[in-house]
């Protein structure tokens, strides 16, 4: 499923979006691999980040699952593996 990043200190504000399995509330997200100029092989094994689904609360009862950005900037969310930016 396609979840929205929400900024943490501004909720309304999107980051991006992540897609993530449907019915988890906690995933460990892999980087985007880096290859090897040249060569067909993965540099390293990816690091992995905790990424947690939250409630928002917006106008007028609105609810919606998305991702909580626990304070990490837009350039965190750029390197994970299947993230998606907002149009600025």
């Amino acid at each position: 499923m396609r979840y929205a990043v929400r900024c943490c200190c501004t909720p309304s504000k999107v980051l991006g979006w992540l897609h993530l399995p449907a019915g988890m509330r906690e995933l460990m997200v892999p980087e985007a691999c880096g290859w090897s100029s040249g060569l067909e092989v993965p540099r390293e094994s990816p690091k992995r980040h905790l990424v947690k689904l939250r409630v928002y609360e917006g106008m007028g009862g609105y609810q919606e699952l998305a991702v909580y950005s626990d304070d990490r900037p837009l350039e965190f969310w750029l390197k994970l593996s299947g993230f998606e930016r907002a149009p600025p």
